[in-house]
């Protein structure tokens, strides 16, 4: 019985641990499925990876004037006027 109550505290902190790698991890997963599957699929709860990883690649593309965020995360705005809003929804306020 004195062997079970001293592990107690041992499990307490392995759980813990498990516990908090699991809220580290998380994230980067639900990022890398939402990568791969349609907004309604993301919205929808799913969990596992699907097949539109290049569709929602060429839209990030075709929506987001990629250049000029790099421009303006590694340079700065150097006076011109330009925010972030601006640099990722190519002008339009939202």
């Amino acid at each position: 019985m004195a062997k079970l109550l001293s592990a107690i505290p041992k499990l307490l902190i392995l759980a813990g641990l498990w516990l908090a790698a699991f809220i580290s991890v998380f994230p980067f997963y639900w990022m890398i499925v939402g990568a791969t599957n349609t907004a309604n699929d993301v919205t929808g709860g799913k969990t596992t990876f699907g097949a539109n990883l290049i569709p929602n690649i060429a839209k990030f593309f075709e929506v987001v004037d990629v250049p000029r965020v790099f421009q303006f995360v590694l340079c700065g705005d150097h006076g011109h006027g330009a925010d972030a809003d601006h640099l990722l929804y190519g002008g339009l306020r939202v």
